[in-house]
């Protein structure tokens, strides 16, 4: 079973439709909500795929929303032979 993992910002922004597709098809996603975990650190090795979602914040909003850094650090670990959902 494939599995993604799911940065959000916001509760009330997530997959949208894309979030039932991809259950329909047996994939498994866990979502990490930064505005709620500031300090998560999920290992991104363990999943397929990663989807970074936007928010209201700015991505230069370090000042505001300190975790941002954290996302880009997390998002650089991400293997690089993970396929993009466009891939397929």
């Amino acid at each position: 079973m494939r599995k993604i993992l799911v940065f959000q910002h916001v509760a009330a922004e997530p997959l949208g439709h894309l979030d039932a597709l991809l259950r329909d098809v047996g994939v498994r996603i866990r979502y990490v909500n930064f505005g709620r975990e500031p300090h998560a650190q999920p290992d991104v090795r363990r999943y397929d795929g990663l989807v970074v979602l936007g928010g209201g914040q700015s991505a230069v909003s370090d000042d505001e929303h300190p975790y941002l850094s954290d996302i880009a650090d997390l998002s650089r670990a991400a293997p690089n032979d993970r396929r993009s959902l466009a891939d397929e």
